[in-house]
């Protein structure tokens, strides 16, 4: 379930410097810092698989889990080896700073022979070398929590979407608890709502060696802060719970709930989750805290003129939030009739017909609305694939489509990289005996996109059939 704030647009008259900050500075240590993890691993697996290391060391690695009674741990990494994810468990054992002393302590079980001993000691601190100079060492460790690792962890990610998922979060609910609260205000509860979700985290299993990183706490923290702000005025909010979206108007700390069960909820069914559950109630809750101490303790923390001032509503996106709401309610037939409305007031956007689309599908009513969608000349890649979903399912219906409109639907999927679908296109063009000029468009167009691809048969394939139809002579442009 996910429920986000759109209430407030950007206010540029309320610059918010800090939030843009942090945006930039999340984004650089993700390209110049992390960047380097990649190679650094591989150096690393490639000195430790290649010196057989890993089969050396494994043994040894399951009587250090029984010792220290790592049973949820002990389970999860033989899984990895029995299914031959060797890298995974690998990782698990290179990070673990406390394995490598047990080693130590154990040398001799490793290799008997002296000299193999001091090669394995030689290698494996080449192999610490890399790891120890991987970005998750910065992570928080629950095993040995540091003061500077309860701030760095905030600003590293696990990947480009866990990056650009968080920072979505950041902004939408950041630049209005920026702009009510301050700019300074704003930093320093981001970062102490960062350290206590750490330290939520963490205290769940004080023995863990594997790293918390990403700004997913914080975030929490800032979204109940905004929350907090807006107290029981009623604010917009998107909300997306499986197969339900829209939007909805309610009193803002009715969502505190909603979150927190969410939250704890998830931590204690969805236990193979890597997601850290108690890190977000943890931030959330925190963020709480904060901004209502703050609020005791000076009344007038809070930009109130900014907060109270009511922004203008977009009509059409209000009335997608009617028709959301009635189809969250199962009032399929007054969707209908709204949807009838906004495509009279708006005319006929894709997202309208898309709707109406599949509300008439539920009674085999939606054949109607096939040839308009799939004709549709502006949309994006998400449009597009809805567009390709429909030719594929609705083929009787493929010669009913006008030439141009069809020429040009070839011309867009062709644009966009869906070559098969393109090529059908034009397979159905020439069965229709449609006019050549259309053709001979369509089949040019192919003959260049194929020849980008390095694919010269279906570039000269093309290529001779635009030809045969004129286009070189120019009969068509």
């Amino acid at each position: 379930m996910i429920i986000v704030p759109t209430e407030k647009r950007f206010d540029w008259n309320r610059p918010p410097f800090i939030l843009l900050l942090l945006v930039f500075v999340n984004f650089f240590v993700f390209f110049a810092y992390q960047s380097g993890d990649d190679e650094k691993v591989e150096n690393a697996f490639r000195i430790y698989f290649d010196n057989q290391y890993f089969d050396a060391e494994w043994p040894l690695y399951l009587e250090y889990l029984k010792e220290k009674k790592e049973e949820r741990l002990l389970k999860e990494v033989k899984g990895l080896y029995e299914d031959e994810f060797y890298d995974w468990a690998a990782y698990g054992m290179l990070i673990d700073n406390e394995f490598f002393d047990y080693l130590k302590e154990h040398e001799e079980q490793i290799y008997s022979d002296y000299d193999k001993r001091v090669a394995w000691y030689e290698g494996r601190y080449e192999v610490n070398k890399y790891i120890d100079g991987l970005s998750t060492q910065l992570g928080l460790f629950p095993n040995h929590i540091t003061i500077p690792t309860l701030f760095t962890h905030q600003f590293l990610h696990g990947g480009l979407m866990h990056l650009l998922g968080n920072m979505i979060f950041l902004i939408m609910c950041g630049f209005a608890v920026e702009a009510a609260i301050g700019h300074l205000r704003f930093l320093a509860f981001y970062l102490v709502c960062g350290v206590a979700a750490g330290l939520s985290h963490a205290v769940i299993d004080l023995e863990s060696s594997t790293p918390l990183i990403g700004a997913s706490g914080a975030i929490s923290g800032i979204m109940a802060i905004y929350v907090a702000i807006f107290r029981l005025k009623k604010i917009e909010f998107f909300y997306w719970f499986y197969v339900f979206v829209g939007y909805v108007r309610l009193p803002s700390l009715m969502v505190l709930p909603f979150y927190i069960a969410k939250e704890l909820l998830s931590f204690w069914f969805d236990k193979e989750s890597n997601v850290a559950f108690m890190a977000h109630a943890g931030g959330f809750v925190t963020g709480g805290i904060l901004i209502f101490a703050s609020y005791l303790i000076n009344k007038n923390i809070f930009d109130e003129e900014y907060i109270e001032e009511d922004q203008d509503v977009d009509p059409y996106q209000n009335s997608l939030n009617t028709i959301y709401t009635s189809i969250a309610k199962f009032q399929f037939k007054r969707s209908l009739n709204e949807i009838d409305a906004a495509i009279k007031e708006f005319g006929s956007r894709f997202e309208l017909m898309q709707l109406k689309f599949n509300l008439l599908r539920i009674n085999n009513n939606e054949k109607a609305l096939v040839i308009p969608l799939i004709s549709y000349k502006h949309v994006n890649q998400h449009e597009l694939e809805f567009q390709e979903n429909l030719w594929n399912q609705y083929p009787d219906l493929r010669s009913q489509i006008p030439t141009d409109q069809l020429a040009n639907t070839g011309m867009r999927f062709a644009n966009k990289g869906h070559m098969e679908i393109a090529e059908e296109i034009l397979d159905a063009l020439k069965s229709n005996n449609s006019a050549s000029d259309e053709i001979a468009v369509l089949a040019k167009r192919l003959s260049v996109l194929f020849a980008e691809q390095e694919q010269s048969i279906k570039s000269k394939h093309y290529e001779e059939l635009a030809n045969q139809l004129g286009f070189s002579n120019g009969k068509v442009g």
